[in-house]
């Protein structure tokens, strides 16, 4: 079995040219970068967020839908947007509500989801924020999204199976666990886990997460 990169692009072109793909069909939704010329040359797609950045324009054959994406308004959107019913990716990266859009999800079976997590919540602990449609990242940095282990509980269940994380420690990737058979290592939430290196994130997962505690901020249990 193929043991992933740590680097995001390298996870991606491993993965794909493990499993290989049906459609070459991929939803993103808050604009990252993730994906650029040189790795989706053939692919078609949409891009979702409430503002598009000008590179998001970089390839003719991607759709651009500037929508805050919500639960109540997701599928209703991707279906008016053409996705199909399968698709061969699904990203998400919205500082907030993952768990709940991935919860939500039924307009596309994607093959691989791509989803930020948030490493200060750790890696034993199974929670998100509570789901508000709006919710946005001032009232603390740290607090955000849901835990590695929230999103592995929630997409196991759905069919998926952990393969990695990328060495930044903000994206975990799952594959659908018949493509993973014999073909690519999977992972519990601790072997995968990886804490974020950025500047917001300073000191150890353990001192985020008392700090996100000490703030009195809710957390729902998975």
């Amino acid at each position: 079995m193929k043991k992933l990169s740590s680097i995001e692009k390298e996870c991606f072109r491993q993965i794909f040219e493990t499993i290989g793909t049906t459609n070459k069909f991929f939803v993103e939704i808050g604009f990252d970068g993730h994906f650029d010329r040189e790795m989706i040359p053939d692919w078609t797609g949409v891009y979702v967020d409430k503002k598009l950045p000008p590179e998001a324009q970089f390839v003719h054959h991607v759709k651009l839908v500037e929508k805050f994406v919500t639960c109540e308004n997701l599928n209703s959107l991707l279906k008016d947007a053409g996705v199909p019913p399968k698709s061969d990716l699904f990203a998400i990266d919205i500082d907030g509500n993952e768990y709940h859009i991935l919860k939500a999800l039924t307009a596309t079976d994607p093959n691989v989801i791509i989803s930020e997590y948030n490493s200060s919540f750790g890696p034993e602990l199974n929670v998100t924020i509570p789901y508000d449609a709006y919710f946005t990242r001032d009232r603390m940095p740290l607090y955000h999204g849901a835990s590695l282990g929230a999103l592995n509980k929630l997409l196991s269940k759905r069919g998926f199976s952990l393969v990695g994380c990328e060495h930044y420690g903000v994206n975990a990737f799952f594959v659908k666990k018949e493509l993973c058979k014999d073909k690519l290592k999977v992972y519990t939430v601790t072997e995968a886990f990886v804490p974020s290196v950025h500047r917001e994130c300073e000191g150890t997962w353990q001192t985020q997460l008392q700090k996100i505690k000490s703030a009195n901020l809710e957390l729902m249990e998975i």
